[in-house]
């Protein structure tokens, strides 16, 4: 079992490298790396003749690849064995589910010309599925990791209810934050800002494009996130403590992200803690609301 769980806690810091990775090849201009080809590159599985921008899209590939070898395999060794619960079974379905939803996301972006310089609000649109997606994602690999261990004599804990009253809005939130995420780092990529104030008068001009005038509501939603994780938590708790310091790291990195006017390391360092902050926000729910361990 302590094998098992390792596996999926090693699965998971993997997701995290593809996911972040991915989003360097969306900052880096690279989508395009291996024209609208999938999952080929440029209809070759061996990469030819590499640029950078072939390169960076290629590896994201490459490790994806194995990545969906590496779920299917541990997916079904969990669900198969006689040794878990339904519960992790049904996390690990999840993970197997998301993540091929995750690949036909990816090829849909990629078959439909919607990476590189296309500035279409349904390229926007799909890669605020996509970060949805992901999430989902990872909230599977983490229930995974949390109730592995759980037999099958558990109990529902007295707080359900209660914390579920404020965890739903706080996970509400969190995918809406999610998903202008996504549309604002996409505006920034597409529509850089030469200054904090040119990109202010952009989200306010009538004129602007949908993406950039949609981006302003991503720190509305991350203020509202973090406010309602300071609200409710309780900080007496080691793990509330952690999940409000995260909380209020990751906003101080968004914060700097914009007035850096969204560097490449500053998008890729700030999606790190927000997926960190995600797991993290998992576990005190868990551990608060779903299940006792016994």
């Amino acid at each position: 079992m302590k094998s098992m769980k390792l596996s999926w806690k090693v699965l998971l810091i993997y997701t995290f490298f593809v996911i972040v990775w991915g989003a360097f090849v969306r900052a880096s201009g690279s989508g395009d790396g291996c024209g609208a080809h999938w999952p080929s590159c440029e209809g070759d599985f061996l990469l030819q003749a590499p640029d950078s921008k072939k390169l960076i899209e290629y590896i994201h590939r490459a490790t994806s690849g194995l990545y969906g070898i590496f779920v299917l395999i541990l997916s079904i060794w969990t669900m198969l064995s006689k040794k878990y619960s339904k519960i992790p079974k049904l996390f690990a379905a999840g993970v197997l589910f998301f993540t091929i939803a995750e690949s036909l996301i990816g090829a849909q972006l990629v078959l439909s010309e919607l990476v590189g310089s296309n500035t279409s609000f349904a390229r926007a649109v799909v890669m605020m599925i996509h970060l949805t997606n992901t999430l989902i994602l990872v909230a599977c690999n983490a229930g995974v990791i949390y109730f592995l261990d759980v037999r099958n004599d558990f109990t529902f804990s007295d707080n359900l209810k209660k914390t579920l009253k404020y965890y739903v809005p706080i996970f509400s939130l969190f995918f809406l934050t999610g998903a202008s995420g996504a549309l604002a780092a996409l505006g920034d990529t597409l529509y850089p800002s030469e200054n904090l104030l040119a990109g202010f008068a952009m989200d306010i001009d009538p004129g602007s494009p949908l993406i950039i005038k949609l981006r302003s509501f991503h720190p509305l939603f991350a203020f509202s996130l973090v406010g309602m994780i300071l609200w409710f938590i309780d900080p007496k708790k080691y793990m509330g403590t952690v999940l409000m310091g995260l909380a209020l790291t990751t906003l101080v990195i968004g914060l700097i992200n914009l007035v850096l006017l969204a560097p490449i390391y500053m998008q890729l360092l700030h999606l790190s803690m927000v997926l960190c902050f995600w797991v993290t926000s998992l576990m005190y729910f868990f551990e608060e609301a779903s299940l006792k361990k016994t």
